[in-house]
């Protein structure tokens, strides 16, 4: 009989606008520090982005960042945070974010940070990670 390792489940704590830009990565389900750490992320300043996991690595998505909500995405692969060319088609903060048959739904949120509530936008992206390539969903 071949006994092999589990690989132990992880929880990503992405960075926030307190953390100057530093992860944590804690174990499932006792929630303690893992022995993982990812690099400080480029953006020193960095909330109210949506998260997922790709075929490229971690993904974060637009949010905001010194008052400035963002389109850009950064993808962590191979020890470091890199900004990715494929942005989202508008900025958004705060947004809900799921899978369904294999695409990255993106919904909602806020695009204007310069008041306390924001512009609630009635929108939706779709991530292809087939093309890697994002596209208006519907309008809601």
């Amino acid at each position: 009989t071949t006994v092999r390792p589990t690989t132990p489940k992880l929880l990503f704590l992405g960075p926030d606008q307190f953390t100057s830009g530093l992860s944590e990565v804690l174990t499932l389900p006792d929630l303690n520090p893992s022995n993982c750490t990812a690099p400080v992320h480029p953006l020193q300043s960095y909330s109210g982005y949506v998260g997922t996991v790709t075929q490229q690595g971690t993904l974060l998505c637009g949010g905001v960042s010194d008052d400035t909500s963002l389109n850009t995405c950064y993808t962590l692969t191979s020890g470091a945070w890199t900004a990715w060319t494929n942005a989202m088609l508008s900025a958004r903060q705060s947004a809900a974010s799921f899978w369904i048959d294999g695409v990255w739904w993106v919904t909602g949120g806020f695009n204007d940070v310069t008041t306390n509530t924001g512009t609630p936008l009635a929108t939706s992206e779709v991530y292809d990670q087939n093309t890697q390539l994002w596209s208006w969903g519907v309008n809601m």
